[in-house]
C-alpha cells in the first residue's frame, strides 16, 4: 500500500486495502482498510478495484458474519455492473445475497434452491474457492 500511495492510489490501492482488510484480525484496522477502500472508489478508480473490493469486501463479511454489509458490497457491485453485467459478478452478487439471506436464518425453499443452484453453478465453471460456504449452508 506505501508504494501504491508513492505511484498513485486510483491503479490497485482499493484492491490493496480489501486484502490488508481480510489478512488482519484487528477489527479497528479492518474498518480503516474498508472505509478508505470505499473512499478510493468514490473518487473514481480503475474498474478492476470496483470488482475485486467488492467481492473481497463480500468474503469478508461472509466469513464474518456481517450480514448488512454483504448485502451493501453485493448491491454496490450490482450498481457498478448494471450498465453492462457479466456473469462472474453476477454469480458473485447472487451467492453473497443467497448466503446473507440464509445467515439470516431464511431457510425456506426459493433461498435453499438458489443456494444449490449457485453451488451447482461454481462446480460447472470451475470456481472453487467459492464453493466450501455454500456447501457448508447445503449441509446444515
Amino acid at each position: 500500500m506505501k508504494i501504491s500511495r508513492e505511484t498513485g492510489v486510483a491503479y490497485c490501492g482499493a484492491l490493496i486495502l480489501a486484502t490488508l482488510a481480510r489478512a488482519t484480525d484487528d477489527a479497528h484496522e479492518r474498518a480503516e482498510a474498508l472505509s478508505e477502500g470505499e473512499q478510493l472508489l468514490e473518487k473514481g478508480s480503475v474498474s478492476h478495484n470496483y470488482f475485486e473490493f467488492y467481492m473481497e469486501g463480500m468474503e469478508d463479511a461472509l466469513e464474518r458474519q456481517e450480514w448488512e454489509s454483504v448485502e451493501r458490497y453485493a448491491e454496490a457491485l450490482a450498481a457498478f455492473t448494471s450498465i453492462e453485467p457479466l456473469p462472474r459478478t453476477d454469480f458473485f452478487i447472487a451467492r453473497g445475497r443467497a448466503l446473507a439471506a440464509f445467515g439470516r436464518g431464511r431457510r425456506d425453499e426459493a433461498t435453499m434452491r438458489e443456494i444449490k443452484r449457485l453451488r451447482d453453478e461454481a462446480q460447472r465453471v470451475g470456481l472453487n474457492p467459492a464453493l466450501p460456504a455454500l456447501e457448508k449452508a447445503l449441509a446444515a
